[in-house]
């Protein structure tokens, strides 16, 4: 029998097609004692997120990837302080990140990629200090990559592909120490990479291959899954091991000079710098990365021809 003061971990796994109101609510009724998880994704939900959820103040995790939700992103889940996860990627959302969400100050993973959501990044979501995944891909995004995310000092996973992101690059991202997931492709970006970005001291050494997957939450049997254009085609990894590094800059309108500094990368695994205005030599430098899987070099102006086709 538990007491009435021990954690508890409710679950709510919906029937497929119902995201009935007041049916959560029913678990976690106006911050009872306790933790509570919302669970259901890939069940072709075809509803809008109730606004209802916001009055959830014990709701740690909700997890609707992979439904077809429609609609707006409620403002009142900025009430649900206590949540760790929210993840509502692939699904049909629309209209704006409402400000209200970087109230979610215990947020460890932010998930909305593959949907319609427009307008910029909130300024309020640099109060995020504990977020370590951030993925907005495959949205409407605009407007410059903000440097207060330089601010997010637990950030291990940064997703902002295929949006209209356009400007020069800030230089305090490249300074980010935790980094090991990046991937900035098809933007509107441009201008010189900034060394910092072959520096990230993350990817500096070659990382024991625990057997622990990144984002694993025990709590709430949660696990950040990731989709990556690998060899020039998605591949979903389902399971991500810790120890996994990546930077895909591709397809954007990138200028100048790969430095030498690029060799200290020991423990990158996958390097996509393809379909931009890149020039010059490549570095020799290039051959210290031992550790790397895929390099896509295509696309670009370098001097040695046979790199500037380089893949593999």
């Amino acid at each position: 029998m538990r007491s009435p003061t021990e954690p508890l971990c409710r679950e709510l796994q919906t029937a497929a097609g119902e995201l009935r109101e007041g049916a959560a609510e029913e678990l976690c009724e106006g911050g009872a004692v306790g933790s509570c998880t919302v669970a259901a994704p890939g069940n072709f939900l075809t509803s809008s997120i109730p606004a209802s959820l916001g009055g959830m103040l014990n709701l740690r995790m909700l997890n609707l990837e992979n439904n077809r939700l429609d609609g707006m992103i409620p403002g009142n889940l900025g009430n649900l302080t206590q949540m760790s996860i929210l993840n509502i990627a692939n699904n049909r959302l629309n209209g704006r990140i409402p400000n209200e969400l970087g109230n979610m100050t215990q947020l460890r993973s932010f998930r909305i990629q593959k949907n319609n959501i427009q307008g910029l990044l909130p300024l309020s979501f640099r109060k995020l200090t504990q977020l370590q995944v951030l993925d907005v891909g495959e949205n409407k995004l605009a407007g410059p990559i903000p440097d207060w995310i330089a601010i997010l000092s637990s950030l291990k996973v940064l997703v902002m592909r295929y949006n209209k992101f356009k400007g020069k690059l800030p230089l305090q991202i490249g300074e980010m120490p935790l980094i090991q997931i990046i991937d900035l492709s098809s933007n509107l970006l441009c201008g010189e990479i900034p060394e910092s970005y072959f520096n990230f001291s993350a990817m500096n050494s070659v990382q024991q291959k625990y057997f622990k997957f990144l984002g694993e939450d025990s709590s709430s049997y949660y696990i950040d899954n990731l989709n990556m254009i690998i060899k020039g085609k998605e591949r979903e990894f389902t399971y991500i091991l810790s120890s996994f590094t990546c930077i895909d800059l591709s397809h954007n309108r990138f200028r100048g000079h790969l430095p030498p500094v690029i060799g200290n990368l020991e423990g990158l695994m996958f390097l996509n710098l393809s379909m931009n205005t890149l020039s010059g030599p490549t570095p020799e430098t290039l051959g210290n990365l031992g550790q790397l899987e895929s390099l896509d070099l295509s696309l670009n102006f370098f001097q040695d021809k046979f790199h500037s086709r380089l893949v593999f």
